[in-house]
Parts: C-alpha cells; sequence; structure tokens
C-alpha cells in the first residue's frame, strides 16, 4: 500500500514474542510493629509474552522506518520476604513469609523509529505506553507504565526477528509488601507480514 505520490510503504502483520526480564529498584513495605525491617526479598522474573499486531510505515528510499505495535502482553514474577524482627528473640533473628506472586495482562501500544543500517540489519527505539487490564497475586496500585523500548533486529523479507529491551519507568509493585519495584523486559520478537 501506498501513500502520496507512492512515497510510503506501510506494512502490516502478526506480532508475536517472549521472554523473561528483571525487577529493578525495589523498596519493602514495613509489616506492623513486630516486624518493621525487611534484610532483604528475592524476586523472581519468570517470563513475559505478547500478542500483537504491527503497522509499518517507510519511505521507500528512506532508511528510517516507523513501527506502531498494538499488542496484549503477560508478565509473570514471583518472590520470596524476608523479615527482618524488631528485637531478637530465641526461635531466631528472622521470620521467612510465604513466596507470592505478581501476574499481570497488559494492553499496550508501542511506538519506535528505526533505522537499516545494513541490507535487512535494523535498530530501533520508541516508548510502550502499558495498562495492566488483568492483575492477579499481589495487586499493585499503579496500573499504567511508559516503557522505554531498544531494539535490534534484522528482515528477512518473509519474516522479521528481532532482540526487544523494555526498561519500565513507572512504580510498577507497589502492593503490601512493596512500597516500589521497577519491571524491565527482554523479548524475542516475531514479525510476520501479510
Amino acid at each position: 500500500m501506498t501513500g502520496a505520490a507512492g512515497q510510503v510503504e506501510l506494512r502490516h502483520g502478526l506480532l508475536l514474542g517472549g521472554g523473561r526480564g528483571s525487577v529493578c529498584g525495589i523498596g519493602y513495605s514495613d509489616n506492623g510493629d513486630e516486624y518493621t525491617a525487611f534484610d532483604r526479598g528475592i524476586t523472581d522474573y519468570q517470563y513475559n509474552a505478547l500478542l500483537g499486531y504491527k503497522l509499518r510505515f517507510r519511505g521507500r528510499e528512506n532508511p528510517l522506518f516507523f513501527d506502531t505495535d498494538i499488542q496484549v502482553g503477560l508478565q509473570k514474577a514471583e518472590y520470596s520476604i524476608f523479615y527482618k524482627k524488631t528485637e531478637a528473640t530465641p526461635d531466631g533473628a528472622f521470620i521467612s513469609f510465604p513466596t507470592g506472586n505478581f501476574f499481570f495482562c497488559n494492553l499496550s501500544v508501542g511506538l519506535s523509529v528505526n533505522y537499516n543500517l545494513y541490507k535487512g540489519l535494523f535498530v530501533g527505539a520508541g516508548v510502550d505506553p502499558t495498562y495492566r487490564l488483568y492483575q492477579l497475586g499481589d495487586i499493585s496500585e499503579n496500573r499504567f507504565d511508559v516503557p522505554v523500548i531498544g531494539k535490534i533486529g534484522y528482515n528477512m523479507k518473509y519474516v522479521e526477528l528481532a532482540l526487544v529491551y523494555k526498561k519500565g519507568i513507572m512504580n510498577s509493585l507497589k502492593t503490601d509488601h512493596f512500597e516500589r519495584g521497577k519491571l524491565n523486559d527482554w523479548q524475542l520478537q516475531l514479525f510476520i507480514p501479510f
């Protein structure tokens, strides 16, 4: 499909992806008078996945191109927290609470500017405004994030592979146990144009 004077090309198609991630900037909440300080927490980001639709706009002779990715995604992380007792007791100084988890179902619209380096090889950067449609486990008070994205990929004409990093910038883990925490994603994405 072309735009005015045949200078703009539109490609569109299915977007699939998945990977792992990390949790950073964690701050722990106090838990009453007896257990007022955290010694440490262990957080394991287990997986992320996405299903989406990509729209790509590019000029016919221009190495720059623009992507809009409409995505539904999943994120899951588990944690264990060790509270530090205010006063030492004969049965030990620490108490471990059971493992909890975060499970988010997200809707996002990623916007990126990309540059073709050589043949099918390209790099890109942008933002991925995200809203949590559904939460299970420890419910976060903040349903919105605007991750910054960076990517490198290779277009093989009929399919495209890209490694994408999404750095969360909003406080995604504000719950009873956490004062703050940000989610970062590593994803391998597959674009199948129609």
